[in-house]
């Protein structure tokens, strides 16, 4: 069976990967994919690896009812290693691509990260009274696209926390200080000063 990809990108800057059916929940991958899309190559690789290993959540924007919030303010998220490790393993096979096609690995990008729901995979569960109950296993499909990007400058890792970030907003705004507005005291002094300008002149014409 032939399949076909949701996008179509530039051959010769691009390089193309995919797994079908991959018996994962499709919630935890969309989110996965939600989370790398728009990395560096080496970034995202670090990231799964940190999400294998329980160190990084990753933030739920979808299917996030129940889930709880995570430190670093990420907001509702999860360590679900299974997808992160299926994720990692479609990145790496399109980094394979990308050397077979001579592409400088250190400046691919991952552009589109997708995940299409699949066919589940029956099975059934032994009941008593010679009953059963459907024990189906989800499974999807999980596409990643890499391109080839000019090395762009990036904020220290450290900058681009979430809670650093808010901190310098916040700086930023306070130090925007308003224009005090002006007394009465002196505006009225100033609209005095053209008065007296006026009766001088008027006194020396006389």
């Amino acid at each position: 069976m032939s399949y076909g990809y949701s996008v179509k990108p530039d051959a010769d800057k691009t390089a193309i990967a995919s797994a079908r059916n991959v018996p994962v929940k499709p919630k935890h991958v969309v989110n996965v994919c939600m989370a790398i899309k728009g990395m560096r190559l080496e970034q995202a690789k670090t990231y799964l690896e940190a999400v294998q290993r329980e160190e990084a959540a990753v933030p739920f924007r979808r299917y996030f009812r129940q889930v709880k919030h995570r430190r670093g303010g990420i907001g509702p998220g999860q360590f679900p290693v299974k997808a992160a490790t299926k994720v990692l393993a479609v990145v790496q096979n399109a980094e394979a691509n990308a050397e077979f096609k001579g592409l400088d690995p250190d400046r691919m990008w991952i552009t589109h990260a997708a995940m299409q729901k699949s066919a589940p995979l029956r099975g059934m569960m032994p009941r008593a009274q010679g009953r059963a109950t459907p024990w189906n296993t989800s499974t999807c499909h999980i596409e990643i696209v890499l391109e080839e990007r000019e090395a762009r400058a990036e904020a220290p890792a450290e900058e681009r926390t979430p809670k650093v970030a808010a901190a310098k907003r916040t700086a930023k705004g306070k130090g925007k200080a308003k224009a005090a507005p002006k007394s009465k005291a002196k505006g009225a002094k100033a609209k005095q000063e053209p008065a007296e300008k006026a009766a001088t002149t008027t006194k020396e014409e006389a």
